[in-house]
């Protein structure tokens, strides 16, 4: 009996062991898992291996720990690698099997990063409707999380969607949205959108252009130590220097870019560059050069058993040849080219590669070998080099870093000096821009009054002076002191409109769109509205249907147009009211500076507002009105 309690008693004690040891270990497994899911991400663009390796401890202890969340993190990171890796079939498989076999997916926060994910791999197949299906299921699961910054995410892809489709000018659309909405120069997508610009600014012939945003990625991305971004800016860039006819510049950028993507592990667009380098050597008319680099492509495709970077290698291998007038070597890459293309076709692809990675095994020990020798003795050579420039090479690096710090403080006090007198321009202007539209204002309601209630009162002072006191006279003279008063009532209304106090911004002018079609006039108004957010600011409401009452005016007036279409949209970055008319059309730069549209682009510059036109003789009208960051109430105190 005594023996049974005893083993009961370390039974009892084992489990309370086991149980603190779990407590223990749990909060461990979760500052682990925190970690992981933090540095993946950046290891990812550094090196695919290591990242690699991080992804299976993930899923190793979040499986051993029971957390849902770091479960789904790694089956994403996981389908990340497989795209960045592998074919974009094989990541869209792995991404259907997490969706349909992890329970918590649905409602974790990463759940909208494989629908991004999958959107990509359909731009990387060229099937871009599919692509769009996924980018905007993942935006409506962003906007019901209220997650601006995988908006932001969701915005790049959609842009580099437009880039791969050939539409590279709305791509930049895209790409500029998200650098406005992500002004901080820490902000980690920078340098990738940077370059996108750049790159697509190559596209649409933009050289310079494209250089300016490429250096100014190239620089983001050194200084977030982004190797992936650093080496396609350096690619990007000697594209554009290419284009310009900076041959040797283009050559430069592409070795440094090469070496960064070697660092990275990133065979297939390793192979890419080294092709690029082989090809620009062979336009500079330096075929050993291309050679070397060319067969440096073969090699990495070869040792990956990349069947279509080895296609392209082996074709610009063969022109090569053919350039330096070495026929056979010619011809046995042609051969080479209809057999790897034969078995590309049929079911002797992974026996045909096989083989040729075989072949060049044994060429590539060969050739280390003989390179073996050469750097030992290139080696001692330059040990004794460095030795002699080191002391001089320390006291340059001083020396550059005194004028480097002495050449910073001058430009930095420059750029103060340049801010404030420009912040106390921009303060003047924006006042004297107030004070001319309050004048005009003044003056346009002395002209009504003047022309209207003075002429009406004089018209009943003579009346009365005038008349034989009979009733006719007298029912005259009340009926022109009515329309004086109904004259000052309508110049009241326009001082501050009774609709806009009553209903709202929007409401107030589709009252009048509907008070204007009551009117059986000869133009017919239709009015579009899309509000994300309510107009609560008296100051911009005003200024907004001042606008429109504007443009309404010059449509009555000057349009002589059968159909109008007021659009107000109210996002959270801008308002936007357009008028639209099929009317006789105007030249805008011809327009004398009195006229209204020239006072109301004064008007609403004073509140950072923007007036544009597109108008031609016979082809109707599109006057928009912007005003953005309208949210920030700073920006109206000056009224």
């Amino acid at each position: 009996m005594l023996t049974f309690r005893r083993v009961i008693r370390c039974i009892f004690f084992f489990s309370l062991l086991c149980y603190a040891s779990s407590s223990y270990a749990q909060p461990k497994a979760t500052h682990e898992i925190d970690s992981l899911i933090k540095n993946i991400p950046v290891q990812m663009k550094l090196n695919a291996a290591i990242a690699s390796g991080m992804i299976d401890r993930l899923l190793e202890i979040s499986v051993a720990a029971n957390h849902p969340h770091g479960q789904v993190e790694a089956a994403f990171f996981k389908s990340w690698l497989t795209y960045r890796t592998g074919s974009a079939d094989a990541a869209i498989r792995s991404i259907d099997s997490a969706l349909s076999h992890i329970p918590s997916i649905q409602s974790d926060s990463s759940l909208a990063n494989f629908y991004i994910l999958k959107g990509q791999c359909f731009v990387k197949k060229t099937q871009f409707n599919l692509a769009q299906d996924n980018f905007k299921t993942a935006l409506d699961i962003a906007k019901k999380a209220n997650n601006a910054s995988l908006v932001s995410s969701i915005m790049i892809s959609v842009g580099w969607a437009y880039m791969e489709d050939g539409k590279p000018s709305e791509a930049i659309r895209f790409f500029e949205d998200v650098l406005n909405n992500n002004p901080a120069a820490s902000y980690n997508n920078r340098a990738l959108l940077l370059c996108n610009i750049a790159a697509c600014n190559n596209t649409l012939g933009a050289f310079t252009t494209a250089a300016e945003y490429a250096k100014e990625g190239i620089a983001v991305a050194r200084a977030q130590n982004s190797m992936t971004d650093l080496a396609n800016g350096l690619n990007i860039l000697a594209r554009s220097y290419y284009q310009q006819g900076n041959m040797n510049g283009a050559i430069k950028l592409m070795e440094e870019a090469s070496r960064y993507r070697q660092q990275i592990g990133d065979p297939a667009m390793l192979a890419s560059d080294y092709l690029e380098l082989a090809n620009l050597y062979l336009k500079n008319n330096e075929p050993l050069l291309a050679l070397t680099w060319a067969e440096r492509a073969q090699e990495i495709s070869l040792q990956h058993s990349n069947a279509l970077k080895v296609l392209a290698s082996y074709e610009l291998l063969a022109s090569i040849y053919e350039s330096t007038g070495d026929e056979k070597a010619s011809l046995d890459y042609y051969k080479k080219i209809i057999q790897l293309k034969d078995s590309l076709s049929d079911d002797r692809y992974n026996q045909s590669m096989a083989a040729m990675q075989v072949e060049f095994e044994v060429q590539k020990k060969t050739t280390e070998n003989l390179s073996l020798k050469q750097e030992n003795l290139e080696r001692g050579l330059q040990n004794a080099k460095q030795q002699r420039w080191m002391i001089l090479l320390v006291a340059c690096i001083l020396l550059l870093i005194l004028t480097a710090v002495y050449i910073n403080q001058r430009i930095k006090n420059n750029y103060r000096a340049q801010a404030d007198a420009r912040q106390i321009a921009a303060q003047k202007n924006k006042a004297s821009a107030i004070l001319m539209a309050e004048e005009n204002e003044r003056s346009r309601i002395a002209g009504d009054l003047h022309d209207g209630v003075c002429q009406t009162l004089t018209v009943a002072s003579l009346q009365l002076r005038n008349s034989t006191g009979d009733k006719k006279s007298l029912m005259h003279v009340d009926h022109i002191i009515m329309q004086a008063s109904k004259d000052i009532r309508d110049i009241a209304h326009k001082m501050t409109p009774e609709l806009l106090l009553r209903h709202g911004l929007a409401e107030a002018i589709e009252k009048n769109i509907a008070e204007l079609n009551s009117a059986a006039g000869a133009t017919r108004y239709s009015f579009v509205r899309f509000e994300e957010f309510p107009v609560k600011d008296p100051v911009i409401s005003l200024v907004i249907f001042r606008c429109y009452q504007e443009l309404i005016n010059n449509i009555i007036r000057h349009a002589a147009a059968r159909s109008a279409t007021i659009h107000l949209g109210v996002y959270a970055e801008e308002i936007q009211l357009m008028a639209e008319d099929d009317g006789k059309g105007f030249d805008f730069d011809s327009l004398s500076p009195g006229l209204g549209l020239a006072h109301m682009q004064k008007r609403i510059a004073a509140f950072d507002g923007h007036l544009s036109v597109d108008s031609s003789a016979g082809r109707g009208s599109t006057i928009t009105v912007r005003f953005k960051d309208w949210q920030k109430t700073s920006h109206y105190e000056a009224d």
